[in-house]
């Protein structure tokens, strides 16, 4: 899966969704605010149009956490097993969370939420 299309699936986890509004289609941010339209049903071509517009979560730790938020308590364990691995806290795991990539957490994200 190219990283163009990772996080594409990340977005629409995230709440960025299309919308349709009087016959025409709007890219809505997840805070409810359009930033884009088209008058065409939205493809996973409109994706990749719009793709600028969506956050950059495998460069920017701070729109992962806005992810990492979202996750419920049972995610949570499966997403620290993801980005841990079978390390414990007290054997390195602790500096593997801390200095975590926006990479390695949305890879971690990815495969906690079968999006890849």
């Amino acid at each position: 899966m190219t990283q163009q299309q990772k996080t594409i699936k990340l977005a629409e986890f995230g709440g960025w969704k299309f919308i349709e509004e009087d016959g025409f289609f709007w890219l809505e941010r997840p805070d409810g605010k359009k930033c884009h339209g088209s008058s065409q049903r939205p493809t996973l071509k409109s994706w990749r149009d719009n793709f600028f517009f969506l956050p950059k979560y495998l460069e920017d730790l701070n729109a992962v956490r806005k992810l990492e938020e979202k996750l419920t308590e049972s995610k949570k364990r499966s997403y620290f097993y993801h980005l841990f691995g079978t390390q414990k806290l007290e054997d390195g795991g602790l500096w593997v969370a801390v200095h975590a990539s926006a990479e390695d957490k949305c890879e971690a994200l990815g495969k906690t939420l079968n999006l890849w």
